[in-house]
């Protein structure tokens, strides 16, 4: 646990030399612990290796099945990788453990999206919307597939909700301007 917190401060404050190498000592003692499975994921996850990180997330749910945010964090890679039907399996797994997680919500709309679709992505949105009303993501992706669908004023709606939760997001603002251009 101790080797496992210092790998993951090592990591986020960008010693990734040293944390590689602890995280591989450790495992070396550890092999099935899923936090540091988890962790190493993580790690290699942020050196771009997301091959290699997919087999620890998939290590740490080996060992801990109810691992929400390594089923997450899978499913991240995946759609990383241009996987969208595995990375749906991995988000729908998380949501199994947590169905309240709204960037499993998110994410899983997107893949959906990706794999065309589109009335099972809107269905993810709206529940990631229901979930947190405060966040724009999931309207904004919303609004653009409601554009997508040939429906510019339920786009242009959730649009204008999306910049008004965060008015600095540029790209919601390009997507309304181009809506109203429907």
């Amino acid at each position: 646990s101790a080797m496992t917190n210092l790998g993951s401060i090592l990591r986020t404050t960008g010693r990734l030399d040293e944390a590689l190498a602890l995280h591989q000592r450790a495992l070396a003692i550890y092999p099935g612990d899923p936090d540091l499975c988890y962790n190493f994921g993580n790690l290699l996850r942020s050196l771009g290796r997301r091959g290699e990180a997919i087999g620890y997330y998939d290590r740490a749910v080996t060992h801990r099945p109810a691992m929400q945010l390594a089923h997450y964090n899978r499913g991240l890679t995946l759609q990383e990788l241009h996987r969208p039907a595995e990375a749906e399996a991995a988000y729908r797994a998380a949501l199994a453990i947590d169905p309240a997680h709204y960037d499993s919500h998110l994410n899983l709309g997107e893949v959906l999206e990706k794999q065309g679709r589109p009335m099972d992505a809107a269905d993810a949105y709206r529940r990631a919307i229901e979930l947190a009303p405060g966040r724009h993501e999931a309207l904004n992706n919303l609004g653009l597939l409601e554009q997508a669908m040939g429906r510019p004023a339920p786009a242009l709606d959730l649009l204008l909700r999306a910049l008004a939760l965060n008015p600095a997001d540029h790209r919601v603002a390009s997507n309304i301007i181009v809506t109203q251009q429907y």
